[in-house]
Formats: C-alpha cells, structure tokens, sequence
C-alpha cells in the first residue's frame, strides 16, 4: 500500500507541474528538504533525493524517477514518468486523445481495465486524469495517468 501511496503522491505532484504549465507566471515553490529539481525546457520537477533519475530516454520518456526499493522482498520500483508527444498539426484535440490514449490501454496493457477516466483542471489547465490497472510482467500494477 505503501507503493501505490507514494506513486500516487508523486503523480500528483508531476501532474500539477505538468498541467500547470501552459501559462507564464512567476511563482515562488517552495522545495520541501530533501527534495531535488530537475529543470528542463517547459518544464520542471521536485521530487525526493531518495529517488533515482533516469534522463536515458528509453522508452521515449523524457525522464523517468524511480523510488528505491522498500525491502529484500520488494520487487518493484514505483516510477514517474513523462512522455512528450507533438501534436502540433494534427488536428488533434483533448477529447480525440483522451480517446486514443484509452484504446492503447486497453489494447497494448495486458488486462488493461480503466477505473475512471475523468476531465479535471488544474491551475485553470485542462487536463484528463486516468486511472487504470493491468498487468505487466509478473505484476499486477494500478497507474494513474495525466
């Protein structure tokens, strides 16, 4: 529980940085101890010094942070991730990549079963917020997804 607790923590916080991004405004955040920044173009990041940062780029990910693991008998590492698509010239908008991105679920994740699928705003940013479980390798995982 303790897993899907600080997955859930640290999506959050990317979602709110990620979501929030579409207008200039000069705020100051205030970075708990503990924390690092990771800063890119148009976007950035706080999460906890525990975590490890992977900018390789596999899997088409802009970076991916991961938590340490808990235990001997913990096999799996909690992950934050970003994926950047350019949809510019498309035609594409939210509703017909919300709808996309739903048939990839359920298509490409094994047993993939969408909890809830929900249009939010965050810092008057638009933004879907989808919640899903299936299975990859030997585990059973839940994400939630922005």
């Amino acid at each position: 529980m303790r897993q899907i607790t600080s997955l859930g923590l640290v999506i959050l916080i990317i979602s709110l940085i990620a979501c929030g991004q579409t207008s200039q405004k000069t705020t100051v955040i205030h970075i708990p101890n503990g924390w690092k920044t990771f800063s890119e173009t148009g976007y950035s990041i706080q999460y906890p010094d525990s975590f490890d940062l992977d900018t390789s780029g596999q899997m088409g990910t802009s970076f991916i942070l991961l938590s340490k693991l808990s235990s001997p008998q913990d096999l799996f590492r909690e992950n934050i991730n970003l994926v950047i698509q350019d949809l510019s010239g498309q035609n594409i908008d939210l509703d017909k990549f919300v709808e996309i991105s739903e048939k990839e679920i359920q298509t490409m994740i094994t047993n993939g079963n969408i909890l809830e699928s929900k249009r939010i705003n965050i810092d008057s940013s638009e933004c879907q917020e989808v919640v899903f479980t299936g299975i990859q390798g030997q585990f059973n995982l839940k994400f939630e997804q922005y």
